[in-house]
């Protein structure tokens, strides 16, 4: 005779508890798979190391926007901590470097990125339950075009590491902004007579859609 009365109260709390864990692992940042796009100002700065004399020292600083494709999947650790790991491919050729030099006459040559590869982990703190403090680490990987007036044309592959630090908020139930900076520094390569260096600073906001 109770059972019946019972039945629905107990469906409503199975329902209602279902509903809001649901909603809770949805908003919770940096936790579950999400892609989305990122809009990047960069501070590209390289230095040269070269035996021909009027290149040897020289070093350049660049700024230029990229965009980029950002896929990752985070997990909780704890209450309060979470990681992230994920992957992102830039969109967009940038300036990196040009400079002047004299050999048989005025020379100069140009640098552009395009292909940056990042692999990266990020350990969390959430706190607020719609806000998580990150540090991120990566691997990057980027392609260097070189237009050169005495030589020719020529590319390089340049790989690197990154530390940096980001916020991650949640707009809604399936949207999460993140706000990031990062410095890179890449291994030096070899062009010709000369060895580069590369480093970029990296202010990135990237809007994603969690699934």
């Amino acid at each position: 005779m109770t059972s019946r009365p019972l039945l629905p109260g107990i469906a409503a709390i199975v329902l209602l508890c279902a509903t809001t864990l649901s909603h809770a692992q949805t908003t919770a940042p940096l936790v579950g798979p999400a892609i989305g796009i990122a809009a990047q100002s960069l501070n590209n700065k390289a230095a040269y190391t070269s035996s021909v004399a009027s290149i040897n020292g020289q070093s350049s600083s660049t700024s230029d926007t990229d965009i980029s494709l950002v896929g990752s999947w985070g997990f909780d650790l704890t209450d309060q901590w979470v990681t992230l790991v994920g992957l992102s491919y830039g969109l967009s050729e940038t300036d990196m470097s040009r400079i002047n030099y004299t050999s048989g006459g005025a020379q100069s040559f140009t640098a552009k990125t395009k292909d940056h590869l990042a692999l990266f982990v990020a350990p969390g703190y959430r706190f607020h339950p719609l806000a998580v403090l990150y540090a991120r680490l990566a691997h990057h990987q980027l392609k260097v075009e070189y237009s050169d007036t005495a030589t020719d044309t020529s590319s390089r592959t340049f790989t690197g590491s990154g530390v940096g630090a980001g916020l991650a908020y949640t707009l809604g139930r399936n949207l999460e902004l993140r706000v990031e900076y990062e410095t890179v520094r890449y291994q030096s390569e070899r062009i010709h007579l000369t060895d580069a260096k590369l480093e970029q600073n990296i202010l990135s906001g990237a809007l994603l859609y969690k699934f």
